[in-house]
């Protein structure tokens, strides 16, 4: 757990893994590895303002995130991914939001070649409520539970 301001305890909960997606005749839609090289070539869709995607991809890309050519943002996820399937442009999204295009073959994916890309999210809690009361037994499960 870490202690934050405004007496918060935060606590790692859940962590998911950010796959490229593409259209499912897109030609890279085979791989199951793309290069940075590759995805500079992309037309890249981004989502919701402030998910935390883009400030990801600098610190996993360092100062090349800038050459990724992001054509704008679409807003949510579901807007990202209709957008995708409609050849509008690639994405990175969690790739749980998207096991049910990619099982249908409406959408495709691919990992980004020897870096990683995973999203930690946190259960934030009042320190006031953690000890006692139904908040706090919420949160004792959804820490427990996998």
């Amino acid at each position: 757990m870490h202690d934050c301001p405004h007496f918060t305890v935060l606590s790692p909960w859940l962590s998911d893994e950010m796959i490229v997606i593409l259209p499912s005749d897109h030609p890279l839609a085979t791989r199951e590895e793309i290069s940075f090289a590759e995805l500079k070539t992309l037309k890249m869709l981004g989502g919701e303002r402030g998910s935390g995607t883009g400030t990801l991809l600098t610190e996993a890309l360092g100062p090349q995130a800038e050459d990724v050519d992001t054509i704008g943002n679409v807003g949510s996820t579901e807007a990202v991914k209709r957008s995708v399937a409609a050849g509008l442009g690639a994405s990175i999204v969690l790739e749980t939001a998207v096991r049910g295009e990619i099982a249908s073959g409406s959408l495709a994916r691919a990992r980004l070649e020897g870096m990683p890309l995973r999203k930690q999210f946190f259960i934030a809690q009042i320190t006031s409520s953690a000890e006692t009361g139904p908040a706090a037994r919420l949160f004792k499960f959804l820490l427990e539970s996998d």
